[in-house]
């Protein structure tokens, strides 16, 4: 063996037996750093992670900050803007309010001076100037009138008429809380010149006085001037406060729908009425507020008032009668009235006729009454009644179609100087008694009337005395008084006699109608009305309603009094309405004190029954009234 190798292999062994643990030893530990390092790493890695999902969600933060700045910059600037508008608007809404300022310093100014004079002569002045623009188309069939009259149809048109009226009203309180005075000058006037009967001798006219309303003149008319007295032991109690109402009294208006400044309503009077009243003011019905819930459940209850209704405190607006109507109570009216219709020359201008028949007098005594009930808050009803003792209606006035002018003699004498007698017919009493309704549906004010009259025309005779001229025109048209169908008896040379034996004439009235209160606009408001008169339908308070179109329009030759023997039209009697009247329009409000008015009234009358010929009828079978209107306050 060689012991040298055997040595250096050895020592060989046993260096790697030394040697190698101690590489083992450092290699495990150096992994294990290694280990640990990549732990340290691995949670750096997770920190870093997170800390770069914080500084996402940092950035993303801060993109939404910067994106909602950009907003809130967006707005900012806007809102700069607005504001920048704003403060210009204020600035001239400033410098406005200034104006306005000094404008109402002056208002003020006149107020204080028109309060001082009203507090020195507590006189009030107010009015109105209304200008119309209107249109008439008439028409007459044939044998309308009565059988012949008129041979052949009739139609007549005036395209355009230009009406203008001016009021002015007065208030007075003359002893304050105690006694005040009302009154109202009227004013008419049309464009140009139109064909005018006068009040003188008119039926229609003159026993009333309607001048003022027909537009013929200039002519001033006071259509009415009354006192209200409170006395302090009547009317200033808690049972029945008591008013006292004397003078030309507020009965009148229009159409037949109620108006603000009238005591009755238009289907029972609308006329110039004088005499005075006594008014009692009720206390409230105990079913009132019942029935109001009990309305409201039905028919729904009343819009409240608009902002435009309080600014113009419910005066000349849609609601204006509704908001009136809320505020009135329950009343009675008990009244005396003086109704006129002959004059006091008397016929034939005798002494022994100013003093009428039996010593009563031309004038006949009125007694009317009126119960006004509020069955809801919104809901009213009126009972009426009048009585008139003495019937007069205006018997001496003659109609000459040549000229159109009226007489007032007796005899009257025709063209051919034939003369006609009619006398003095004994006068009946008049009976006109009705109801009227109106209540809210929805923001409908609907209303409606029955009323009926009542009188008789007594037994009379009526002559003829003609002319040889005037029969020798007669027996050329091949007419001959003698002949039985005409029902005259020869009591003379040339004279003949016609006898009446009397009859009672009753006659209704229906009228409804609605608006629209403030249902289409605060500013405008729809009218609807309809009236119907039968035959012998004759209220002498009424006789110039609608707008002051009347009623009977044009007088046609009373054929009871006229068979044919006259060119001329007689027109005595009794004039009745018998008529169907459609009144529609739209009103449009400006402002508080101006509207606009666009209408139209249709007039249907009935022919006349020849039996019946005693009572006078209108001469047209139809009138249509378009019209345009422009109303101012002041």
């Amino acid at each position: 063996m060689n012991r040298p190798g055997f040595s250096l292999l050895l020592c060989l062994v046993s260096f790697l037996f030394l040697v190698i643990p101690a590489v083992a030893v450092g290699s495990a530990s150096e992994i294990e750093e290694l280990k640990n390092e990549i732990r340290r790493l691995q949670q750096q890695e997770q920190q870093l992670k997170r800390d770069m999902e914080e500084l996402l969600n940092r950035i993303e933060d801060l993109e939404k900050k910067q994106a909602e700045t950009r907003m809130k910059t967006v707005e900012t600037e806007k809102k700069i803007e607005e504001v920048e508008k704003k403060a210009e608007r204020v600035i001239e809404a400033d410098a406005e309010l200034t104006r306005l300022e000094e404008k109402a310093g002056i208002l003020d100014k006149m107020e204080d001076t028109l309060k001082k004079l009203e507090d020195k002569t507590r006189i009030k002045l107010s009015g109105e100037i209304r200008f119309r623009a209107d249109a008439t188309f008439a028409d007459t069939p044939a044998d309308f009138v009565y059988p012949g009259i008129p041979d052949q149809d009739k139609d007549e048109e005036d395209y355009n008429s230009w009406p203008m009226r001016f009021r002015l009203n007065l208030e007075s309180s003359v002893i304050p809380e105690y006694l005040d005075i009302y009154g109202r000058l009227t004013l008419n006037k049309r464009f140009g010149n139109i064909t005018y009967i006068g009040a003188g001798d008119n039926p229609h006219d003159w026993m009333n006085s309607w001048a003022a309303h027909q537009s013929g003149d200039i002519t001033p008319r006071l259509e009415n001037f009354y006192a209200v007295a409170k006395p302090p032991y009547l009317y200033y109690n808690e049972i029945l406060p008591t008013k006292l109402i004397f003078g030309r009294l507020p009965g009148y208006e229009g159409p037949p729908t109620r108006s603000s400044n009238t005591i009755f309503p238009r289907l029972f009077v609308d006329s110039e009425i004088e005499g005075g009243l006594i008014n009692v003011e009720l206390p409230k019905l105990p079913f009132e507020d019942t029935f109001t819930e009990l309305r409201c459940n039905l028919l729904g209850e009343q819009p409240e008032p608009t902002e435009t209704e309080k600014e113009r405190k419910f005066s000349r607006i849609a609601r204006s009668n509704y908001f009136k109507k809320l505020k009135e109570r329950n009343e009675l009216y008990i009244g005396y009235l003086k109704y006129a219709d002959q004059s006091l020359s008397g016929p034939g201008g005798k002494f022994e006729n100013l003093m009428g028949i039996d010593g009563k007098g031309p004038d006949s005594n009125v007694f009317i009454s009126q119960l006004q009930l509020k069955l809801t808050e919104d809901t009213q009803v009126f009972f009426n009644y009048a009585y008139m003792d003495n019937y007069y209606m205006p018997r001496y006035t003659f109609y000459t179609s040549s000229g159109h002018t009226f007489k007032g003699t007796e005899p009257y004498t025709d063209g051919l100087k034939n003369e006609l007698v009619v006398p003095y017919i004994e006068p009946e009493p008049y009976h006109l008694g009705g109801i009227w309704l109106d209540t809210q549906i929805w923001r409908f004010q609907v209303y409606g009337a029955f009323y009926y009259s009542h009188f008789k025309i007594a037994p009379h005779k009526h002559r003829w005395t003609f002319s040889e001229e005037g029969l020798a025109a007669l027996q050329t048209k091949g007419v001959d008084p003698e002949d039985p169908q005409h029902g005259y008896e020869r009591v003379g040379d040339r004279t003949y006699e016609k006898f009446y034996e009397g009859d009672s004439f009753p006659g209704r009235a229906w009228f409804v109608g609605f608006n629209t209160g403030n249902l289409i606009n605060d500013k405008v408001v729809f009218w609807f009305d309809v009236t119907w008169g039968s035959d012998y339908w004759i209220n002498p308070f009424n006789v110039k309603g609608y707008r002051r179109k009347g009623t009977v329009h044009y007088l046609s030759n009373n054929y009871f009094y006229n068979q044919n023997f006259s060119k001329d039209q007689i027109a005595v009697g009794y004039y009745p309405f018998h008529s169907r009247v459609i009144d529609t329009c739209v009103t449009y409000y400006l402002s508080p004190r101006t509207y606009l008015l666009l209408g139209t009234m249709y007039f249907n009358h009935n022919k006349r029954d020849l039996d019946d010929t005693i009572i006078g009828s209108s001469g047209r079978k139809s009138y249509w009234y378009p019209h345009l209107e422009w109303k101012i306050f002041f």
